[in-house]
């Protein structure tokens, strides 16, 4: 009777450890899937972010070199031979500062003005964008393979449009070299990993650009991408997203692909499978061995456990005849029970550190969540800053370019104007992305020289001359305009300038001032105070406004467009000169913006004597005009 009871004992312990330890196997084989597929839910994330502003790019840079090509070829079929190709720059400013080479050739494919992409590519007869133009006279704008230099093994991408004789007929190509890596910019700006790829293909499935991480086998411009599953289904579909081994290096990648409208060409981002993987990989590997210990606990306590019964049993049998060896046996057995109380209390505490684990893993995803969301917010952020100007550029132009106005009406060169200020206030959004970089990476290059402080301010006058009109807001100044010369680089001190007296104009409602003035501290330095009548910021809203691709968030700001760079920006460039940018403001009544710098900046032999008897700027002129200018619109 005893053997039997210790052996239903023994099945139900070995019965409870094995349910132990599938529970756990579970419990670790779900935590490792989750991670798993969380990892690669956030890579896709990330390759849809990227393929999207990846597409948005490549289109926006043809959309570029589609006008200007358009507009060359117009003065080319209207001027003939007089038109002279070198002053193309004048008719496609944006593109002045990219990698580009013009070219035109008669019927005959011959290169009769411009250069060539390549040496000894004079004769374009045999090359295919050209024989589509000869053919075809609908064949618009055609992009075709990727051509080598011969000395810089530089690759250019070439772009034909066809050009008309005035009574009819083919009269040549327009050809326009492009660098690869022009086409695609946004490489340089995010980080793709070790093994990620950003690549541009044609439906051709020829590779037009590709750039990539440190650890993948380069593979130049001009290479096929044939049974890829981007380019092949391209054939039917606008986008795309899979997880596959790349047909070039056989790296597993996550990839997302998008065609580019209005254009026969692909852009294709692809992560490295790997690289998302290993974090995950290295928790699981860590979770799996916390549950292999729990595990093989699991059974060895079980075996003790039986093995004890066991021997109890028997021991009780033996002795059973006997008082004495029983109630010893007996004394054994609560031991035992001890024993098995504090190993369930174990048992336990090893339950509570995996919910602490679970609870750290769930808390780590939502960090990563977060940081997603953050880095797609500026992503949308920069796309709707970069497009507003785009926008206007083309739109202007194409008011241009289709003289709706008729043949030389003289709206014409309010537009030129207009466009031209688009494309300053896209290049001012780009450059300030740049120089935050340049800055943050220590690779800003100082040119210092002495410079006349009236001279600076003038010109950063003139630079929001226009926005200050065009928002009724009136500009005051109070400064001497002549005498003081600064020791600093003119270009960055007067984008300081610029960035403040642009939030000035920006954040203050139309019938509104701004206030201008400079004077001499008591440790010698110079400060220069611009103040305005805007809206205003609380002490929490002036911390936030210093802070790097961040706007102030309430209704009455939400309506003011920007990168969040302007002020921040200015800020460094203030301290790289010694100096230093100071803010007071109040909800509703306006800002005071100090820009201070140091005495050793101070470069003149002698100061005008209206800035030495002058008093703090922050006490000079705060709530009344200046009185040595009258008030008046934007004066600068």
């Amino acid at each position: 009777m005893i053997q039997e009871a210790g052996c239903r004992l023994c099945k139900r312990i070995v019965l409870y450890s094995a349910l132990v330890i599938v529970t756990i196997a579970g419990i670790v084989a779900l935590v490792a899937l989750e991670l798993r597929q969380s990892a690669l839910d956030t890579g896709r994330a990330n390759a849809a972010n990227l393929s999207a502003a990846f597409e948005e790019q490549v289109r926006r840079v043809l959309d570029s070199v589609s006008g200007a090509m358009e507009r060359v070829k117009q003065r080319i079929e209207t001027e003939g031979d007089a038109f002279d190709i070198a002053t193309w720059p004048r008719l496609a400013p944006e593109l002045t500062a990219q990698p580009i080479r013009v070219a035109v050739t008669g019927p005959d494919g011959i290169i009769r003005a411009g250069a060539p992409a390549s040496s000894g590519l004079n004769d374009l007869s045999k090359q295919e964008y050209f024989q589509i133009q000869r053919a075809n006279p609908g064949a618009g704008l055609f992009i075709g393979k990727p051509v080598q230099d011969t000395n810089t093994k530089r690759s250019w991408i070439p772009l034909s449009r066809r050009l008309e004789k005035p009574g009819g007929g083919f009269a040549g190509a327009l050809v326009f070299w492009i660098d690869s890596d022009f086409l695609t910019p946004l490489h340089r700006a995010v980080d793709l990993g070790a093994t990620g790829v950003m690549s541009v293909a044609g439906l051709d499935k020829i590779v037009r650009s590709r750039n990539a991480g440190a650890s993948v086998a380069a593979f130049p411009p001009g290479t096929s991408l044939a049974g890829a599953e981007s380019v092949e289904a391209a054939a039917h579909a606008n986008r795309g997203a899979y997880i596959a081994p790349c047909v070039l290096d056989g790296v597993e990648r996550i990839t997302d692909w998008r065609k580019v409208p209005g254009y026969p060409l692909v852009a294709i981002v692809g992560l490295g499978k790997d690289e998302f993987l290993a974090g995950p990989t290295r928790l699981a590997l860590i979770i799996l061995g916390l549950g292999g210990a729990a595990m093989l606990l699991s059974g060895a306590m079980a075996a003790m456990v039986v093995q004890e019964i066991s021997n109890r049993v028997r021991y009780e049998i033996e002795v059973n005849a006997r008082a004495v060896e029983l109630k010893e046996a007996n004394e054994s057995l609560t031991i035992q029970h001890e024993a098995l109380v504090k190993t369930a209390s174990e048992l336990a505490r090893e339950r509570v550190n995996l919910q602490e684990m679970n609870s750290k893993l769930m808390l780590a995803q939502q960090q990563s969540e977060a940081a997603n969301r953050a880095k797609s917010a500026f992503l949308a952020n920069m796309s709707h800053e970069l497009r507003t100007p785009l926008n206007a550029i083309i739109g202007f132009s194409e008011i241009i370019r289709d003289k709706l106005f008729g043949a030389n009406s003289p709206a014409y060169f309010e537009y030129a104007a207009d466009i031209n200020n688009a494309g300053h206030h896209l290049l001012s959004i780009v450059n300030d992305v740049l120089d935050i970089a340049k800055i943050e990476a220590g690779k800003v290059e100082f040119t210092e020289s002495v410079a006349d402080l009236a001279a600076i301010m003038g010109a950063s006058l003139r630079a929001v001359k226009t926005q200050a009109k065009s928002g009724s807001v009136k500009i005051l100044k109070e400064y001497p305009q002549q005498g003081i010369k600064i020791r600093c680089d003119e270009v960055r001190l007067r984008q300081v300038f610029i960035n403040v007296l642009s939030n000035a104009v920006k954040f203050t409602p139309a019938g509104g001032q701004i206030e201008i003035a400079a004077a001499l501290e008591d440790n010698g330095g110079l400060c220069i105070a611009i103040r305005d009548t805007g809206i205003g910021m609380t002490e929490h809203e002036i911390e936030a406004a210093f802070e790097k691709f961040r706007q102030i968030d309430n209704s009455m700001t939400k309506r003011f467009e920007g990168t969040g760079l302007g002020l921040p920006l200015a800020k460094q460039l203030a301290e790289l000169h010694g100096g230093a940018i100071e803010i007071s403001s109040e909800p509703g009544a306006g800002t005071e913006v100090r820009i201070k710098l140091p005495a050793a900046r101070i470069a003149s032999a002698g100061l005008p004597e209206a800035l030495k008897r002058a008093v703090h700027p922050a006490l000079a002129y705060a709530g009344k005009p200046a009185a040595s200018e009258p008030a008046r619109p934007a004066a600068a």
